[in-house]
């Protein structure tokens, strides 16, 4: 399946002929007229390459950040004025209108090479962040994006102990530890997903007082 492309912005009479040219080469190409629907589309359907034309929206550094948290693996290409460089934008590049319809071309390729989705592996375990699905004993598992959030903390930090903190701030980007219930449902719901036994995991172990570890030698 080729790469999935979602364009946020209104018709342009430059872009609009690019999209059935992607097409032709086997992408898939959403386009979203408003702010809203681009979340809820990035959401649900963790495309490849998000497309912003930040020339139509006046928030376009918040819609960035918002659509980073919605799919976190998506790379980001953000589209700007004549003005130039947009700081504090979380995006893989920035491009400048005017620009030809071949140029634009080049750089969604090049994104997409940089950016092709990278499969995680440790031990019997692999991952594919881009669309949240793990192989394991269980067989394939779609997980949430919190599920995967949190696998991948741990498989990036194999056979180490990752704090409650550590994790916190990374997944829910947050430092309040007054309550952890819901960093402890998430570990339970992936153990149901990924452990033969969840309530004997050969996996992600608690480290008491500490926080958890994904084991190497399972």
């Amino acid at each position: 399946m080729g790469s999935h492309i979602l364009f946020v912005g209104k018709s342009d009479p430059i872009l609009d002929p690019i999209w059935p040219r992607l097409e032709s080469k086997g992408m898939r190409i959403t386009l979203a007229a408003s702010q809203r629907s681009a979340i809820e589309l990035a959401r649900e359907n963790l495309p490849d390459l998000v497309i912003v034309d930040g020339t139509t929206s006046r928030s376009a550094g918040r819609l960035c950040r918002s659509l980073r948290r919605a799919s976190p693996h998506s790379a980001l290409l953000l589209l700007t004025d004549e003005n130039g460089f947009v700081e504090d934008v979380p995006c893989e590049m920035q491009m400048r209108k005017p620009f030809t319809a071949r140029k634009l071309t080049a750089r969604i390729g090049e994104i997409l090479e940089q950016h092709a989705p990278k499969l995680l592996q440790v031990g019997d375990l692999i991952l594919d962040p881009a669309t949240r699905v793990v192989q394991g004993p269980r067989g394939k598992q779609k997980l949430r994006p919190k599920e995967c959030d949190l696998l991948m903390a741990l498989m990036e930090r194999a056979g180490e102990t990752v704090s409650r903190e550590e994790l916190m701030k990374k997944i829910w980007d947050t430092q309040y530890l007054g309550d952890t219930r819901t960093l402890e449902v998430h570990v339970c719901w992936l153990r149901k997903k990924i452990e033969v036994d969840p309530k004997h995991p050969r996996y992600v172990r608690t480290v008491r007082g500490k926080g958890y570890r994904l084991d190497v030698d399972s």
